[in-house]
């Protein structure tokens, strides 16, 4: 039998213990090419190609008053005014083994901002020219990779 549990998930952007997390989904890793790309010539001669693009974009989502909208807001700032305000982003599920680290990442632009009678969410989305992973099965008991 496994396990997991939503609120042991452990994310930090630039250091600051990520919170606030919305209802449903509340992170998205997704890698902006391929890995491999299969290539097929007019005689249906195939190779596959490799890929080396490993860069990709996490998208937030968290609640309207998560602290996390006024670090990012802060560095989405410096970011427009130094040119130079990379921060790194870290993911840790612990019941699993997952690990997802962006060493270099920025907000991509700032976050649609709506007001209603009811609590909203702000989207944010970081984009990193090189993330690197570990994907392992939520609440099963980390086992080392192979090679």
């Amino acid at each position: 039998m496994s396990t997991y549990s939503a609120d042991r998930i452990m994310m930090s952007v630039g250091g600051v213990p990520v919170t606030g997390l919305a209802k449903g989904t509340f992170v998205k890793v997704e890698y902006n090419e391929d890995t491999w790309k299969l290539e097929v010539g007019s005689d249906g001669h195939w190779m596959r190609v490799y890929n080396a693009n490993r860069s990709g974009k996490v998208t937030l989502t968290v609640m309207q008053d998560s602290p996390l909208n006024t670090t990012l807001s802060t560095y989405e700032r410096l970011d427009r005014a130094t040119r130079n305000s990379q921060i790194p982003f870290n993911l840790v599920d612990p019941e699993g083994g997952t690990n997802i680290v962006a060493a270099k990442a920025w907000v991509t632009k700032m976050p649609a901002i709506e007001f209603s009678g009811e609590a909203t969410n702000r989207e944010w989305v970081l984009e990193s020219g090189n993330l690197d992973e570990f994907l392992s099965a939520s609440g099963v008991p980390y086992e080392a990779p192979l090679p």
